[in-house]
């Protein structure tokens, strides 16, 4: 399986990418949502910041769901999420990810504004 998982650093601060972008398939969305939860399962409470590249990706119900499982099985460890191109249905999910989590979750469509936010303080 590609690199779907990749931990990264910007300005001394260390945080996850998960390059999810132009998936278009759901069987390959579920599986690549279900090895990020796995790999990522198990890091201390408020350890991980997350930035997740949806760009182009594929969303069903399906495939959301599985977003919301990740999100439930990894959320104490995150201390904040940006992700980076949610569209259409993506954007309902991640807004009611944020408003249940009582993080912040935030949406964006540039890549190096993601991180700027992500490294930012707490």
């Amino acid at each position: 399986m590609p690199n779907y998982v990749q931990h990264l650093a910007y300005g001394g601060v260390n945080y996850v990418l998960l390059e999810c972008a132009n998936l278009r398939d759901e069987a390959v969305v579920l599986r690549v949502v279900k090895h990020c939860e796995e790999e990522l399962s198990g890091h201390p409470t408020s350890s991980l910041r997350l930035l997740f590249n949806l760009e182009n990706t594929i969303f069903t119900r399906k495939t959301l769901a599985a977003v919301a499982e990740f999100n439930a099985a990894i959320g104490r460890s995150l201390i904040r999420s940006a992700i980076l191109g949610a569209e259409g249905m993506m954007t309902i999910a991640v807004n009611n990810i944020a408003r249940e989590s009582q993080r912040p979750v935030q949406m964006f469509k540039d890549h190096a504004a993601a991180v700027e936010w992500l490294i930012g303080d707490d």
